[in-house]
Parts: C-alpha cells; sequence; structure tokens
C-alpha cells in the first residue's frame, strides 16, 4: 500500500462513525416553534473520504426555510474530524466535530455560537438538534426517516 492509499484507509477509518448520515432522508420537525418538513442527503465523495450533507427545510407552505451544505472530513495534520458549512446567503464556517460516546456527532462554534448535534436512532433515522447560547433545549430539532 502506498503513502496516499494509506492516508485514503486512515481519513475512511475515521470518517465512519459518520456513516449513519449516508443516504436520502425525509423528515419533521421545528424551528423556533415553526413547523419544517426537511429532506437531508449524504454522499460520500472524494474516494470516500469526505462526506457531502445537504439539507433543505420548507413551511408547510412548502416556502425554503432554510438550506446547507456540509462537507466533513478527516484532517490527519490534527487529528480531527471537520466539518464546513455554508448557508444562504453565503455565511460560510468551519468547525471541529467530535464523535460523542454514545453514538453520533456534534460540533459547534464555541461559547458564542449554536451547538449541533446529530443521532443516529433506531429504524434508521437520524436526529438534528441546535441549541444556541443561554438555551437549555433544542431550539431547532429535525427526525428524518430514511427515504424509500
Amino acid at each position: 500500500m502506498d503513502d496516499e492509499q494509506r492516508r485514503i484507509a486512515q481519513a475512511r477509518e475515521k470518517m465512519a462513525p459518520l456513516q449513519f448520515l449516508t443516504g436520502r432522508f425525509t423528515g419533521t420537525g421545528n424551528s423556533h416553534g415553526t413547523p419544517l418538513t426537511g429532506t437531508l442527503v449524504a454522499e460520500w465523495i472524494l474516494s470516500g473520504t469526505a462526506l457531502q450533507v445537504r439539507e433543505r427545510l420548507h413551511t408547510v407552505d412548502g416556502i425554503l426555510d432554510h438550506e446547507d451544505l456540509s462537507i466533513y472530513w478527516y484532517k490527519a495534520a490534527d487529528q480531527l474530524l471537520w466539518v464546513q458549512q455554508l448557508t444562504a446567503p453565503g455565511v460560510w464556517s468551519s468547525r471541529p466535530v467530535l464523535v460523542l460516546s454514545n453514538g453520533g456527532v456534534r460540533w459547534y462554534d464555541g461559547p458564542d455560537g449554536p451547538q449541533v448535534i446529530l443521532r443516529p436512532e433506531p429504524e434508521d433515522v437520524v436526529s438534528i438538534e441546535v441549541f444556541f447560547p443561554g438555551g437549555h433545549e433544542a431550539a431547532i430539532t429535525m427526525r428524518y426517516h430514511r427515504a424509500p
């Protein structure tokens, strides 16, 4: 195995905790009390060393409420998972990703930013919760079911 193949194998191994996100999901939830429907589509890219995740949230009237594109990858230099997220209208951020001991991942933007928790649940369900500083309950919650 050459050096590049070793790096690819290491990245794939470190990215394994994100496997539960792979696929196409549809779901429901709310944002600050407003009911939403959503789609979540995740696929491996770059020889399986990065995960591209696109989420779109709509109001019950079908109006686009939120859209983001996230790329997860393993950065060998600091031995951490990272996420880069782009949201409309052109807001970009890069954050470290922590693997949770009970399954799933968490990322946040420091004490003044939001905290995002993604978890696998039984029966091919993915839950996403977003907490804002000072809040003890999730301001945004979504439950996604794997699409047929």
